[in-house]
């Protein structure tokens, strides 16, 4: 589904107006990040992010002023839906201040999981800190 993708202006901030209800109502939570399904976004999602003050972060989003966005630093999964460690290990950026890591659990298997686990815990080794994608930009914030 790409709801964010040629889509109109009304429909997109639409859909991002339920979703942050939806999380106040059912989870009693604000969202601060966004992350278009499958990644696809355009012009419009940018001005409909305008419309939503609460998001902060974009999660590989378009450039821009209004929000935070983190770019893909990293793959775990190697292809889409496996994580590999080894290709990981090949392909794990030092050079870059985060890495943010898209994952999709829902398709993994056991092994995969057991990959997954060897790249954390290669991570730990390095001494990487985990956080959430707002708390991130609110640490750069106070830098």
């Amino acid at each position: 589904m790409t709801e964010f993708r040629h889509t109109p202006l009304e429909q997109q901030v639409q859909a991002l107006q339920r979703t942050q209800q939806l999380g106040l109502d059912k989870l009693g939570l604000q969202f601060r990040t966004f992350g278009a399904p499958f990644n696809a976004s355009d012009a419009t999602t940018v001005s409909a992010l305008q419309q939503t003050d609460e998001l902060c972060v974009w999660l590989y989003g378009l450039p821009q002023e209004h929000i935070f966005v983190l770019e893909r630093t990293g793959n775990i999964e190697y292809p889409v839906h496996r994580p590999n460690y080894e290709k990981f290990l090949q392909n794990c950026r030092t050079d870059v201040d985060y890495l943010t890591l898209q994952m999709h659990p829902d398709s993994w298997d056991a092994a995969d999981f057991a990959e997954f686990a060897r790249c954390i815990d290669e991570l730990i080794a390095q001494g990487a800190r985990f956080e959430l994608p707002y708390s991130y930009f609110l640490s750069t914030r106070e830098a």
